[in-house]
């Protein structure tokens, strides 16, 4: 029988020392370059602070019949549970995966928000065995590898009013996503989050840091737009949109490699974005194009 214990003193402190190393190792593993890697369980540890139930431990021994066989580190945020990090034998995954599941229903989350690093078969394992959806995939391209330029169609800068425009309907749209996602409780909360969101990246417009924005056009015709944020050797995608009436003809691919070769033109090394769980078709066009799995996040009903 699989139970928890809050992890205190020594053993936490033991804990700490080794989590940062494991997590960068591990997203390595999964295919982020390491600078990336690092960044990102940094990240991860301030979230150790980041609940709103002070009343559960964030971070746990697991006990199989007593004997501790491992560790849990999970988080409780806006009233949804998510977990950070479980360290067990693999033959205990599952096991492990429904203790928490049933501890977190308990506590009165109805779902468990779990992300899936490339590479780690236990929890894949314990995930495919469960009633779990998939809500998005991280995605991730090297440029070194990146698709040559296409000739069809050429990349813009946007204007002032070309990005008014966007905004204007994109807010919105991208409140529909999350909340088809399952994040917020209502579509009002997620339009909410989703200005506050736009507004913390683009507090300077188009002058804001990193942030880069192009109309995609087929001689004078618009066919789409992009928006890649890029910090150093990391970039990403934050939207690619296609005009309606031009979506199946190629354009999508096109735009990810003129895409592509601007973000290494500025130099990246590396191009990242996450698609919605729901959005297939725009996950095998990024596969197509050469973006691999780096990380898939599943919520699982408690």
């Amino acid at each position: 029988m699989i139970t928890f214990t809050a992890l205190e003193g020594a053993d936490l402190a033991a804990w700490r020392e080794g989590i940062e190393a494991r997590s960068i190792e591990r997203r390595v593993t999964a295919g982020l370059p390491r600078t990336q890697a690092t960044t990102e369980a940094a990240q991860s540890m301030e979230r150790l602070t980041e609940t709103d139930d002070d009343a559960r431990p964030p971070v746990r021994a697991v006990l199989d019949n007593g004997v501790r066989v491992g560790t849990a580190w999970l988080g409780s945020f806006r009233g949804q549970s998510f977990l950070l990090d479980l360290d067990v034998p693999s033959d205990l995954a599952g096991p492990a995966l429904d203790a928490l599941l049933a501890d977190s229903r308990d506590n009165g989350a109805k779902a468990l928000d779990v992300p899936l690093l490339t590479g780690d078969a236990a929890l894949a394992g314990a995930l495919a065995t469960r009633d779990a959806t998939l809500v998005a995939t991280h995605m991730l391209l090297g440029l070194s590898a990146a698709p040559g330029p296409a000739p069809r169609i050429r990349l813009e800068p946007f204007t002032p009013q070309d990005l008014a425009d966007y905004t204007a309907h994109s807010i919105d749209g991208y409140a529909d996503e999350i909340f088809r996602a399952g994040d917020f409780a209502s579509l009002g909360d997620a339009r909410e989050a989703s200005r506050k969101q736009y507004d913390e990246l683009l507090p300077d417009g188009l002058d804001s840091p990193g942030q880069h924005f192009w109309a995609a056009y087929d001689g004078a015709r618009r066919v789409g737009l992009l928006w890649i944020f890029v910090d150093g050797a990391w970039s990403f995608i934050y939207d690619i949109e296609m005009e309606a009436d031009v979506r199946g003809l190629g354009y999508g691919t096109e735009v990810l490699a003129l895409g592509a070769a601007a973000a290494s033109d500025l130099g990246a090394t590396h191009l990242a974005l996450n698609v919605f769980g729901h959005n297939q078709g725009a996950r095998r066009l990024y596969e197509r194009v050469g973006f691999a799995v780096t990380r898939e996040f599943y919520r699982v009903p408690c």
